[in-house]
């Protein structure tokens, strides 16, 4: 594809699809729908499929010898159509108010494609601009502002999330959309815990709790995931018996069937925190009981490259560091193993591959692991600033520190890109930025 000197290529998909044998493909021409409804002739036809469809890449190559044109050849499948379908499921039942347009978004949330997701929710609000809306578009307008700061909670951009936090927050006090108002108390709480402000994520947590009481019935699972919030609160000011217990409390409420959600991630989540808590109170194989079960239910139930799987196998690298006495080399093993099958599975810029490069970095305090994971990180389509800031700071220090390779002006220079971030993400007052800057000024 070189002879493309602007990188843009242009492509054409041929689609095949078994009209006789497949079952959970579903395609429709709409020609005949515009027809109906009087719109202008278009110069093209038209083919929609639904939500969900999946199809396999069988070719790619140039339409003619000399066509700068390249053909992609696919074919509907139903191959892993269970797995599509139960996370369609459980986003319209996690988000039964959200419109069709809003869930699509939430959708590739979830796989993890956060700049399609962030352009497509900016879109919605492009065309949602209008001081006359109607109230149902006034609802998904919050629950999008909502989701763009969810959305930048992820990438670590928290002051920019607190921003769409409190755009939702405005909107449902102008038009008196003020029912669950609880949703704004939960997203900042989670801004506030993620700034190190736990006192404060923990009053708002009580409020949101405190309202969602009044409707218990119809918001179940939602209690449940704010209990699980409110014991990471209590993990983090170190009451670790307090955070146990109200996990404890919330795994029995999960093992109880939820008749319109599946609540296998909760399960995880939950999992994951009371191994945490035990991981804190050094109880390691107590801690790594809980973050194996969770490991196993991510292996079964979410796909390759989830965040939460992720998490649960850094937890349970750092879990064998402990008890083995730094005997580094099942946690190596483990971590070798869970990479080389991500990078089978995943594109060469996958931010996980990224996250298990770091998580290798750290055991074997090899800083080449953490350059070749900046590298992923800085050319991926979307930033996740936090990581970013951490992988400048690990290099930074190994400049600082390391005897052989010591070199103050690149550990300067590493420790201001750090600082760059920090200032964009956290407020001007935090302790990370008043920490780098000390740094920054005892190795000028």
């Amino acid at each position: 594809m070189e002879d493309c000197d602007d990188q843009r290529i242009p492509i054409l998909f041929e689609i095949t699809v078994d009209t006789i044998n497949l079952k959970t493909v579903t395609f429709v021409d709409i020609e005949p729908y515009f027809t109906k409804k009087n719109y202008k002739p278009r110069d093209e036809d038209e083919i929609l499929f639904t939500i969900g469809s999946i199809f396999r890449i069988t070719a790619v190559e140039r339409e003619s010898e000399n066509s700068k044109t390249w053909k992609i050849y696919m074919e509907a499948t139903d191959d892993g159509s269970d797995m599509i379908q139960r996370q369609i499921d459980l986003m319209k039942n996690k988000y039964p108010n959200a419109g069709i347009n809003s869930l699509f978004g939430r959708y590739l949330m979830d796989m993890n494609h956060l700049a399609k997701a962030k352009s497509y929710f900016q879109m919605l609000l492009h065309e949602l601009d209008s001081p006359n809306l109607e109230q149902q578009y006034r609802i998904e307008l919050i629950f999008i502002n909502n989701s763009l700061g969810e959305l930048h909670m992820r990438m670590t951009n928290y002051e920019q999330a607190y921003q769409y936090f409190k755009t939702a927050h405005t909107i449902q006090l102008k038009y008196n959309t003020t029912s669950k108002l609880f949703i704004s108390d939960i997203f900042f709480g989670n801004y506030y815990k993620a700034i190190d402000h736990p006192l404060l994520a923990y009053e708002h947590y009580l409020d949101a709790l405190s309202d969602m009481n009044k409707t218990a019935e119809e918001n179940k699972i939602n209690i449940i995931r704010l209990n699980m919030n409110i014991a990471s609160i209590n993990a983090i000011c170190g009451d670790y018996h307090r955070s146990i217990e109200v996990c404890t409390k919330v795994e029995c409420l999960l093992r109880i069937p939820h008749s319109t959600y599946s609540s296998h991630f909760e399960m995880i989540i939950c999992q994951g925190l009371i191994g945490d808590n035990y991981f804190k109170k050094q109880d390691y194989n107590q801690a790594k009981s809980f973050y194996l079960n969770a490991f196993h239910k991510c292996e079964q139930y979410l796909y390759i490259g989830h965040r939460q799987l992720i998490h649960c196998i850094r937890s349970l690298v750092e879990v064998d560091r402990k008890i083995f006495n730094d005997n580094d080399k099942k946690a190596i093993d483990f971590c070798q193993k869970q990479l080389e099958q991500h990078r089978k599975h995943l594109a060469h810029n996958h931010s996980s591959i990224a996250h298990l490069l770091m998580k290798l970095g750290d055991i074997k305090q090899n800083v080449e692991h953490y350059k070749e994971a900046l590298d992923i990180l800085t050319h991926n389509d979307y930033l996740e600033y936090l990581t970013i800031a951490q992988c400048y700071k690990f290099i930074g220090d190994y400049y600082l520190k390391n005897i052989m390779n010591q070199n103050i002006e690149q550990a300067h220079d590493y420790f201001c890109k750090t600082r760059e971030i920090y200032r964009e993400i956290y407020p001007k007052d935090h302790r990370s930025i008043i920490e780098i800057e000390g740094l920054i000024n005892s190795n000028r």
